[in-house]
């Protein structure tokens, strides 16, 4: 599904007009983007919890010449889906 077929469903759902969901759906994943970049979680109750998380340096190996890289340490985003997503998603039906 993507962002068009979403805000069609969502459209549907609540009756508001799919192209206004479009701009709250962009809205949404702007600010949520950005309270990462802030270093901020963002929590969706019953959805995910969206987070910043620093990788340590490491060190790889390229796999074609076998040279060593050296990788540094990086702030990445994360979402960790709540249990609700989870049991419904894993639900067998």
């Amino acid at each position: 599904m993507n962002k068009t077929e979403l805000a069609k469903k969502v459209s549907n759902t609540i009756g508001i007009a799919k192209t206004e969901i479009e701009k709250v759906i962009d809205a949404m994943c702007v600010e949520i983007t950005y309270a990462l970049k802030d270093g901020d979680a963002v929590s969706i109750r019953n959805f995910a919890t969206f987070e910043p998380v620093t990788r340590a340096d490491r060190v790889g190996r390229n796999p074609s010449t076998g040279e060593i890289v050296e990788y540094p340490s990086k702030v990445v985003p994360k979402c960790k889906f709540s249990k609700h997503v989870k049991d419904i998603v894993s639900k067998d039906e």
